[in-house]
């Protein structure tokens, strides 16, 4: 079940990326994307291909791969047998679900995470 719940964030993050991208305006009023708001960038608009390759390479394969572990991880918990297997196995998961965010923190420059936590 805990689990199932931890997924439930992922599927909310992925639809509401879905969400905000689809209700980003399309066409800019002075032809800029980007505006700075205080010490933070907003993204003010989106041109209709940008928003099409945002949605196909970030939104679509993180709801895809959410299901997929979604199913996979119950599979994998319910067949294990040992209370010590489960420990780990539920671990193993949740190193997969956080691998991407450490590889980021690792190789990323620290300007650029700091540019990407402003967005």
């Amino acid at each position: 079940a805990l689990w199932i719940l931890t997924m439930a964030v992922e599927f909310r993050f992925s639809i509401d990326q879905l969400r905000l991208l689809f209700y980003l305006p399309t066409n800019s009023v002075d032809g800029r994307n980007f505006i700075k708001v205080d010490d933070h960038y907003k993204l003010v608009s989106l041109r209709f291909y940008g928003k099409l390759v945002a949605m196909t390479v970030v939104c679509l394969p993180r709801l895809t791969v959410a299901v997929c572990l979604t199913l996979v991880g119950c599979h994998f918990v319910a067949n294990t047998l040992s209370l010590v297997d489960i420990l780990l196995n539920s671990m193993a998961l949740v190193f997969i679900i956080e691998i991407d965010e450490l590889v980021a923190s690792v190789f990323l420059p620290r300007p650029t995470q700091l540019v990407i936590d402003k967005i």
